[in-house]
């Protein structure tokens, strides 16, 4: 099925007239899908190859293409077929996997191949695709999409809505990280049905913080998590007529609030040496100093050690030798 709208084909064909220049219909033609007899050779196994096809060639080749038996190194057996797009065997799985991430573009979604080597290829969707770019296994049956910054072989942090790897992410300006913020929030509320008592303390919204922190945003962008993850304060009594749930409404709204600016404190610099600005070695502190007096060290030499401290009036008598 093709999409339409704005991220069908017609949509498409106009973004690229506009790019390059050219008249409607040349633009038209240009993007008209790959025959035999037009269509490229397989790719060569090189890093600088940018060849493009379309997803649904791909399945084409899946679906009607001798099945093969594909062995790893752990001489696994997987079947696929002998893929003349791609120039190497490849799961019947894998493209099903692809075809399942790519599946709200339609099976016009053109993808270009970035690498490819014994093991996986790489290929990048276009910029309106969920996934920019996505690793597709040439020996076992899984397809994962991968950090979009080029040549980063890291895994994005979160499916589908937190994209950057954790090396990547704090590089992200404001907006972009406040856009991903705002949709993971929006999905993570609906998964848990708005419940105030288990929305919070997610692991996803203290990375997102934390990278937050290095573009001086982390403010801004708590404030658009808790509206999204709960809703705005203000509101409250409005929405909400009970006074017991809306008072644990605002309890929750403020534990994570305090726990968002608080969990980028834990661990300061953790950001920066993944960005390869480590922090400085401590300093020597010297040799261990000498372990402090337990509580029996400080009361009478024959006290058990659960003995509690004695009280300034003890004291007292004790020094008077009185009992």
């Amino acid at each position: 099925m093709t999409k339409t709208g704005s991220n069908g084909p017609k949509a498409r064909t106009r973004a690229r007239q506009q790019h390059s220049q050219q008249k409607y219909t040349q633009a038209l033609r240009s993007a008209s899908p790959a025959t035999p007899q037009n269509r490229p050779p397989g790719p060569a196994h090189r890093d600088d190859d940018a060849r493009t096809f379309r997803l649904g060639d791909l399945l084409t080749e899946c679906t009607t293409f001798p099945a093969v038996a594909i062995e790893d190194d752990n001489d696994k057996l997987s079947f696929g077929f002998e893929s003349k797009i791609l120039g190497c065997k490849i799961p019947s799985a894998t493209v099903l996997s692809l075809a399942g991430a790519l599946s709200r573009e339609g099976i016009d979604t053109e993808l270009a191949v970035e690498s490819i080597t014994h093991h996986s290829i790489v290929v990048t969707a276009p910029d309106w695709a969920d996934f920019q770019r996505l690793e597709m296994s040439l020996t076992d049956e899984w397809t994962i999409p991968l950090c979009p910054v080029a040549h980063c072989s890291n895994h994005s942090m979160r499916y589908q809505y937190i994209d950057r790897c954790h090396t990547h992410l704090p590089q992200c300006d404001t907006a972009t990280l406040i856009q991903m913020g705002t949709w993971w929030a929006q999905s993570h509320s609906d998964a848990l049905a708005a419940d105030p008592a288990r929305t919070g303390g997610d692991r996803a919204a203290d990375l997102l913080v934390k990278a937050a922190v290095h573009q001086g945003s982390s403010a801004e962008l708590i404030t658009v998590l808790l509206r999204t993850l709960f809703v705005d304060e203000a509101d409250i009594d409005e929405i909400i007529w009970d006074e017991a749930e809306a008072l644990d409404l605002r309890h929750a709204i403020g534990r994570e609030r305090l726990r968002l600016n608080t969990s980028h404190e834990t661990k300061p610099g953790a950001y920066a040496r993944a960005q390869g600005h480590a922090r400085p070695a401590a300093a020597d502190p010297g040799p261990c100093p000498l372990p402090r007096p337990t509580r029996r060290s400080t009361a009478h030499p024959n006290a058990p050690a659960h003995q509690p401290y004695p009280t300034p009036a003890e004291r007292c008598r004790r020094l008077n030798g009185q009992p």
